[in-house]
Parts: structure tokens; C-alpha cells; sequence
């Protein structure tokens, strides 16, 4: 289970907008720092286990390929083993 979350600094350099992650998260793009979780859990379950990692974190939800890009790339960095569908 991947957790993800954007955060936003008070800068306005758009260099460092996105370059801070929560403890324990990792950035893999520009604008996302993710989580990861070896458990099994069902939608609610993750939900509340991101939120209690970080108040803006959510389950990763892939909408794109570039979030399946960014998403595969966390999963071999944790070694995490992601079914195709």
C-alpha cells in the first residue's frame, strides 16, 4: 500500500515548492512525496493509515501513466511486488 502526498511550502520559489517531504516519505517527482506500507488493507483502512502518517496524505490512486510511472518506481525502490491490471 503506497501512501502519497503534495506538500506545499510558504516559498514562492517554484524550485522549492515541492522540495520538502514528510518524515519517512520520498520524492520520486516534482510535486509528490510517497510512503510505503507492506500491509494489505482495504480503501478505508488505508485512508486512515495515511492520514495518521500525515494529515494530507491519501492512498495512491494511478489516473495516468505518469502516475504508474511514479508509482512503479516507489514500489522497486521499496521492493514492493505492484499486480498489473
Amino acid at each position: 500500500m503506497l501512501c502519497v502526498v503534495c506538500p506545499e511550502s510558504d516559498d514562492d520559489d517554484d524550485d522549492e515548492q515541492y522540495s520538502l517531504c514528510p518524515p519517512h516519505f520520498i520524492q520520486v517527482d516534482d510535486k509528490s512525496c510517497y510512503y510505503a506500507m507492506s500491509k494489505m488493507l482495504n480503501w478505508k483502512q488505508a485512508s486512515d493509515a495515511c492520514r495518521y502518517l500525515h494529515p494530507d496524505a491519501h492512498p495512491v490512486a494511478i489516473n495516468c501513466a505518469k502516475e504508474q510511472d511514479a508509482v512503479l518506481a516507489v514500489s522497486s525502490l521499496f521492493g514492493l511486488l505492484m499486480a498489473h491490471t
